[in-house]
């Protein structure tokens, strides 16, 4: 299962009720991923999935936390943000969330199923000429050196959303600092594909659950119809970056295109085994929403036509007739 950045609250309420229905039918879809990948809240929701023993408990943690996660600010903090001096979250609600749920001191490799979260290191730190960033991830798969990672950590690094949150270096304050995995992989479909593939796992025996979160980082539009003068729209920073009615357009723009892009190409390697969900931003539980039981529906019947459901054992034959007195 792959878990984009952005909307971890609507995300988890359509993980819920599509976990709801499933169980309804005799399985749970949750219990039967092999891999749970994810990106900044995607990434959240990730690594509660794999640490909850019961979906519910992890979904009812989802919850929380994209509600305690934009606790912190203050009007100092709000002013500066305005002014351009600092992010507009504090990291300190993450940190108090991660040591309630996970406890203090856990580690990936204290998580018993399989996760990956993505991240991007601001420094390789290989090269003393040659400094670059580079993308990064950690999971819990033996011999990974992410492994050792606190969870925390991992998750103030996947979170660091450039302007949102602060980048992040680790509790330590040793190595190099992370942002958010939304700057390469906002929708980490393929990266749970490479690692199936890096385990060994056989291309035909894949199937992927990509769960988008289609919401832009402000304002509204999905697509763009500039206006144009011979052919041309002339835009500037103005127009694709402080549009009011649709602010940072440009760096939608890029989050959307490339987890399209990743989405085709997700789907020309697996075909019909690979599904790409993105459940309609809406107010209200997911049953009471018309668009989101289609999403649930389509969700349904891939998972069934997939052997995600398992197949239901032979009916037991009835014990044969004991023979008649006489």
């Amino acid at each position: 299962m792959s878990l984009d950045g952005g909307n971890g609250e609507k995300a988890g309420v359509f993980l819920s009720t599509l976990e709801r229905r499933t169980e309804a039918t005799g399985y749970s879809f949750v219990r039967d991923v092999d891999l749970f990948v994810g990106t900044g809240s995607g990434a959240v929701n990730a690594l509660l999935l794999a640490w909850f023993d019961d979906p519910i408990r992890a979904f009812e943690a989802m919850l929380r936390f994209d509600d305690e996660a934009r606790e912190g600010q203050t009007p100092w903090s709000m002013a500066g943000t305005v002014l351009g001096s600092n992010a507009a979250l504090s990291a300190k609600s993450l940190v108090a969330f991660c040591d309630e749920v996970f406890g203090a001191g856990t580690t990936l490799a204290d998580i018993k199923r399989p996760v990956l979260v993505s991240t991007v290191q601001l420094d390789d730190e290989l090269d003393i000429d040659n400094r670059r960033w580079k993308p990064r991830t950690f999971s819990n798969a033996a011999g990974d050196v992410g492994r050792v990672e606190l969870i925390v950590d991992v998750v103030l690094r996947t979170m660091a959303m450039p302007l949102q949150y602060p980048a992040y270096q680790g509790g330590a304050g040793t190595g190099p600092v992370y942002v958010d995995g939304a700057v390469v992989a906002n929708n980490p479909a393929m990266l749970a594909l490479t690692a199936a593939l890096a385990d060994k796992k056989k291309l035909p025996d894949i199937s992927v659950l990509s769960v988008g979160t289609p919401r832009n980082l402000a304002g509204t539009a999905r697509h763009l119809a500039p206006a144009l003068a011979d052919g041309m729209a002339n835009w500037g920073y103005r127009q694709w970056m402080l549009d009011p009615f649709n602010p940072l357009v440009l760096i939608d723009l890029f989050l959307q295109a490339g987890a399209q892009a990743v989405s085709d190409q997700c789907e020309q390697l697996l075909g019909d085994r690979f599904l790409r969900v993105d459940p309609p931003v809406f107010v209200g539980p997911a049953w009471d929403a018309p668009d989101g039981n289609v999403a649930v529906d389509l969700t349904m019947e891939w998972l069934e036509k997939n052997g995600w459901k398992p197949a239901k054992p032979p009916a037991a034959k009835a014990p044969a007739a004991a023979p008649a007195a006489t």
